[in-house]
């Protein structure tokens, strides 16, 4: 029988970027991050900022999101 994981303490949250209060939810492992962090993000990288960077000034917890998110551009799906 799998045993099902209780959210932790900070299941729910709202991280601050630069002078806007924008939501970041977090389901477990899961965070969903608004559209306006996405297209920031391609911007960013496109203008030569390294990922590290952009990961750290909006808060983006995984590498691979950034990079799903560049192939979206890539593709016009964003």
């Amino acid at each position: 029988m799998r045993q099902i994981k209780k959210p932790s303490s900070e299941s729910f949250h709202v991280v601050r970027y630069g002078d806007n209060l924008v939501g970041v939810f977090v389901l477990g492992t899961r965070v969903i991050y608004p559209m306006e962090v996405k297209i920031q993000a391609i911007q960013m990288r496109l203008a030569g900022i390294p990922r590290r960077q952009v990961m750290d000034q909006l808060g983006i917890r995984n590498m691979t999101q950034l990079k799903t998110w560049m192939k979206w551009y890539v593709n016009s799906i964003v």
